[in-house]
């Protein structure tokens, strides 16, 4: 079913039109859909003291979407994906659920199994100030801290959600989803019956204030364990101090706690604070620090649902929390040398509770489009163990095209 679907979506790729204008009928709007492919070739490698053997992953990454046009508001999009390894084979673990496990155990994991899937497939409409999607779909809720669509990796984090958005004001924006299963990178999903809710308002000189909540209520006893009420508030906020510099800032609380089936009882906060200079429109300089917050208890902050390769460090060291918690400090530069991008960043790892180091590590990033269209990019990390932490290298290349 997954192959057909992929095939009849690459025919309707190749025969439809390209125009998404409003149309007059529901046939009219889905004949002017739009559709588009991207492609991303991925080259990923790992070396970790805990193996004897590297990981070398070779994956390419086929997306084929369609989007209808909009009839009284109301539009359609369908998007299936595949995944696929080449030039090498399984010299990874795929980190694959099930029967998409390649079987290797006696290397690093690469969580990006052979898999293909529709991974969108939802109705919107859209109004002046509320629009609304229900279906399967990508959703990323803030800066995907709590809910994010993992698009780092091959096969995107998908879920069968609905989602309403209100615009009253131009300073005012209120997003509510309802998230009945999470279609996870490694080929499986996760029934629940979650609430997530973010209110933002734009507070003048301070920046975006936003109250936020998650309820995350898993269905399967086996997930019982991630289940909890998160709550708290953000500050993001900019200001020029001249012509060629601004100062950021940002802030954030949240309260985690059990819910649902968790047989657990614990309590324990989430801390971020980041401080940015901008200089030139190219060059920002931030530090920071992060908590994933644990108790007495060793309940600790989860986030099970985030794109967590975009926060601890990019060796994906931290993907669950330790027991512990986790406490970050960090510094980054980022900068435009002509056409590439450059981001260097340093991060310190120790426990929230208690004073155990977990390690350090350094990572640094290189993008540049070309000009035939695609991107390519460089991604290095290197995390130095402390005390039973490992020491892991990973270095990832890739070239990402659309059409």
């Amino acid at each position: 079913m997954k192959r057909h679907a992929l095939a009849l979506l690459a025919i309707a790729t190749l025969l439809l039109p390209r125009s998404s204008a409003a149309q007059d009928s529901p046939g009219a709007a889905l004949r002017a859909g739009t559709t588009g492919v991207d492609l991303r070739l991925r080259s990923e490698f790992v070396d970790d003291s805990r193996f004897d053997d590297t990981a070398l992953a070779n994956t390419i990454r086929t997306a084929l979407k369609y989007a209808s046009g909009s009839y009284r508001g109301f539009s359609a999009t369908l998007e299936a994906e595949a995944v696929a390894s080449v030039l090498g084979g399984d010299a990874f673990n795929n980190a694959g659920a099930g029967r998409l496990s390649n079987g290797v155990t006696d290397r690093p994991a690469v969580a990006d199994p052979n898999f293909a899937e529709i991974n969108q497939a939802f109705v919107a409409w859209k109004g002046s100030k509320a629009s609304a999607q229900v279906g399967r779909q990508e959703l990323v809720l803030a800066d995907a801290r709590f809910v994010g669509n993992v698009a780092w990796r091959q096969n995107h984090q998908s879920y069968d959600a609905g989602v309403l958005r209100l615009a009253p004001s131009t300073k005012v924006a209120v997003t509510y989803a309802f998230i009945a299963r999470a279609h996870r990178v490694f080929g499986d999903d996760k029934p629940m019956a979650s609430h997530a809710a973010d209110v933002r308002v734009h507070a003048g000189p301070m920046g975006d204030v936003s109250a936020f909540g998650l309820l995350l209520d898993y269905d399967r006893a086996a997930d019982a364990g991630l289940s909890s009420l998160t709550a708290g508030a953000r500050l993001d906020g900019s200001r020029k101090l001249s012509e060629s510099a601004s100062a950021g800032w940002k802030a954030g609380y949240a309260f985690q706690q059990d819910a649902g089936d968790n047989p657990a009882s614990f309590s324990a906060p989430w801390i971020l604070a980041e401080a940015s200079i901008t200089v030139g429109g190219k060059t920002r300089i931030a530090a920071g620090f992060e908590r994933l917050g644990a108790d007495e208890s060793k309940g600790r902050v989860t986030t099970p649902l985030a794109t967590l390769h975009a926060w601890n460090g990019w060796a994906d060291q931290f993907l669950a929390t330790p027991a512990d918690g986790l406490d970050d400090l960090y510094a980054s530069v980022s900068t435009k040398l002509g056409r590439v991008s450059a981001t260097a960043v340093y991060h310190d790892f120790g426990a929230a509770t208690g004073s155990a180091s977990y390690g350090s590590e350094v990572d640094l990033q290189l993008t540049t489009p070309l000009s035939a269209g695609p991107e390519i990019g460089l991604k290095v990390a290197h995390f130095a163990g402390s005390g039973a932490m490992q020491t892991v290298t990973k270095a990832m290349l890739w070239a990402s095209y659309r059409f």
